[in-house]
């Protein structure tokens, strides 16, 4: 059982899920179809194939097929073995014993299995799957806090674990900029920095066309574009126009000037040596690069910790409203900017606990 990378004649990648025999497992290559055709990012098809992988090897261990959910004694205990399966027990000791995986990333996997029993029950191709479709029950009207309940239609999975709430990564302004002092060329202090005075995704910083950048207004502009580099993608297509610090658009406008290796003036971030000398950079060579400057510089930062730190820096530093930095880093939901992206310090939570005592004091007086 293997994934198998292919390049379509516009030279973008896709996924197939190969058996044994490295023959194609169809259902799998439609569920995929399907979603390419949705418009999901190339990421997400990668991930689903590998997640799909998992399942059908947990099958073909057991001697079942995908077919054999619906059969008696199969409804529930094949997917929670599964899940067992997935978790993988491991540890020299009963007391030591932890998960292979976590939660979340069983849930993810289970996510994308039952996704595919629905597109199959939805096909016609698989019946007696009632109890993996949405409920279709009295819906409730949408309140002013309807976003913040975070209300999904349908009902919740049977098949999902409990997770721990992980407060996201973040690091504070001195260390980020000793990785950018640590950087031999200005373009990966330039990537760095958009990535984190910008806040902008991996993807989208690489997306990033010489034409974006607005020197005069010191802003850039959030555009999915089609080109040589189909990794780099605006993630939902959240396209918009963001304020930069002028000393960043000084960085760009020398980087431009004395170490630009591009031909054709369309991608920013480009190879700089080489025989690839001009092609736009690649995701996988700047987390090489990340994990050179973590060594040297002795520090855990990875590409995404910047965009947690700039959301972060905006309601510490910035005092913005937490709407504001939701549209800044354009995300669909506030509760996506609450949950995933601000990690307030100790000292500015004791320090705003701090203010509102002492305008009670104030107010007693």
């Amino acid at each position: 059982m293997q994934v198998q990378k292919v390049i379509l004649p516009n030279r973008e990648p896709r996924y197939l899920l190969l058996d044994d025999d490295n023959r194609i497992i169809q259902p799998v290559k439609r569920y995929l179809k399907h979603l390419d055709h949705l418009g999901r990012s190339i990421y997400t098809l990668k991930t689903y194939c590998h997640h799909l992988k998992l399942y059908f090897t947990f099958l073909d261990e057991r001697g079942l097929t995908y077919l054999s959910l619906p059969e008696k004694g199969h409804r529930v205990l094949l997917l929670s073995d599964f899940i067992g399966w997935l978790k993988a027990w491991q540890g020299k000791n009963v007391v030591g014993l932890k998960a292979r995986r976590s939660s979340r990333t069983i849930n993810g996997i289970m996510c994308t299995v039952i996704g595919f029993y629905r597109f199959l029950a939805f096909n016609g191709e698989i019946q007696g799957l009632d109890f993996l479709l949405p409920t279709t029950g009295n819906r409730p009207s949408y309140g002013l806090l309807a976003e913040m309940r975070g209300y999904r239609t349908g009902h919740r999975s049977f098949f999902r674990l409990k997770e721990r709430q992980k407060e996201p990564e973040t690091a504070s302004r001195e260390d980020i900029m000793k990785m950018v002092n640590a950087c031999t060329f200005l373009r990966d202090k330039l990537l760095i920095l958009m990535m984190y005075e910008a806040g902008l995704r991996l993807g989208e910083a690489l997306n990033l066309w010489v034409k974006d950048f607005i020197p005069w207004k010191n802003q850039v502009k959030v555009v999915q574009h089609k080109g040589a580099n189909p990794m780099a993608r605006v993630k939902n297509c959240s396209e918009g126009i963001l304020d930069i610090p002028a000393y960043v658009m000084q960085l760009f406008c020398r980087y431009i000037s004395e170490e630009y290796a591009g031909k054709d003036y369309t991608y920013v971030f480009v190879n700089l040596t080489g025989r690839h000398r001009g092609a736009p950079l690649l995701a996988d060579t700047v987390e090489m690069k990340f994990r050179q400057l973590r060594k040297v510089c002795d520090v855990n930062i990875h590409p995404h910790v910047l965009r947690h730190s700039h959301a972060t820096e905006l309601i510490e530093v910035g005092d913005w409203d937490v709407l504001d930095v939701k549209t800044r880093l354009r995300h669909k939901h506030v509760q996506t900017t609450i949950q995933a992206y601000i990690r307030l310090s100790d000292s500015y939570k004791r320090e705003k606990f701090r203010e509102i005592y002492r305008k009670v004091k104030a107010h007693e007086k």
